[in-house]
């Protein structure tokens, strides 16, 4: 029988870093379990991954304000935002990035 979720059951995500390796990886996941019913993604670029439950909306990820609005209503916040090759950057834009654009997301996700 298959599996009967209810619809007010269903988990929303809002995410940051799912056009990254590892992103597009987890997005594939979530998309495919069935108590997942909202995917909202905060991307600097569209994502390939392609499904109904997944919203996206540009933004620029490292000034939460321009994100804050897409956080409200969801039930989980995922960061698989970071360097994909930090020995390719600076380490205060490594910093920026995987420091404290992803403390800033948890942040607003919490409040």
């Amino acid at each position: 029988m298959p599996n009967q979720t209810n619809k007010a059951s269903l988990k929303s995500i809002v995410m940051i870093g799912a056009t990254g390796a590892v992103g597009t990886q987890a997005l594939k996941r979530l998309v495919e379990l069935d108590d997942v019913g909202k995917i909202t993604l905060l991307v600097r670029s569209l994502s390939a991954v392609e499904s109904d439950k997944i919203t996206q909306h540009v933004v620029d990820v490292l000034d939460p304000e321009t994100y804050q609005t897409h956080l409200h209503g969801h039930d989980i916040g995922i960061s698989t935002f970071g360097v994909g090759e930090p020995s390719k950057i600076s380490k205060e834009d490594f910093l920026k990035i995987d420091k404290d654009a992803v403390l800033a997301f948890a942040t607003n996700c919490k409040n």
